[in-house]
């Protein structure tokens, strides 16, 4: 019997890129266009879950949200937090979700 593989595309996805070589490996190379700006040894992982509490007139909702990968990182002595978020079928809406984590970020601040 050939056991079947269970493995998803974004389990796989966020194993590959919680390697912190492999995730330098790739923002280097997708994002630099192969500079070697990232290194594996200024990684460091940030808290990937959100939640906030939306309280208008009408309603108090609580809301969660929660990213793929979040690393922060040194670049020639600037700290930036880089995010992957990772989908295994064309989502229309990614453009919004990722304007809310920026802006759920930004609040937090």
């Amino acid at each position: 019997m050939i056991p079947i593989n269970k493995v998803t595309s974004d389990s796989a996805c966020r194993t590959f890129l919680s390697n912190d070589v492999s995730f330098a490996s790739f923002i280097n190379a997708v994002v630099f266009e192969g500079e070697q700006l990232i290194h594996p040894e200024n990684l460091v992982r940030y808290e990937n879950d959100t939640a906030f509490i939306i309280n208008d007139s009408k309603r108090i909702e609580d809301k969660k949200r929660r990213r793929d990968i979040v690393v922060k990182s040194d670049i020639n002595g600037i700290y930036c937090i880089l995010g992957v978020e990772h989908q295994s079928s064309v989502d229309q809406a990614m453009v919004v979700r990722c304007a809310i984590y920026e802006m759920l970020e930004y609040l937090k601040q």
